[in-house]
């Protein structure tokens, strides 16, 4: 069970970076509003209340650390649990 919830995570990170990669080629101002309400969905941005806008930038902004090329490079699983701790602070305020 542990292995298969790993491999599962793992296929979606992979898709993500790949959608990532596509996403940032064409440009995220290219994305329809229910494209850009599931990319950011995938990623973990809450999509409530959220102007295109902001949702754009947001997910720009995930995109560029997910694909931040560093020696150090940021573990994707950090940068979308990350959203996890964001997402609940906001809640709680």
């Amino acid at each position: 069970m542990k292995h298969m919830l790993r491999d599962k995570l793992a296929r979606h990170l992979d898709f993500l970076r790949e959608d990532d990669k596509m996403i940032r080629k064409e440009g995220v101002e290219t994305l329809s509003a229910p494209d850009l309400h599931e990319a950011c969905e995938a990623r973990g941005i809450s999509t409530y209340d959220q102007t295109d806008d902001h949702l754009r930038l947001l997910l720009l902004q995930s995109i560029r650390l997910n694909l931040l090329v560093d020696p150090r490079p940021i573990p994707p699983v950090m940068v979308y649990t990350t959203r996890i701790f964001l997402l609940n602070s906001k809640v709680r305020m």
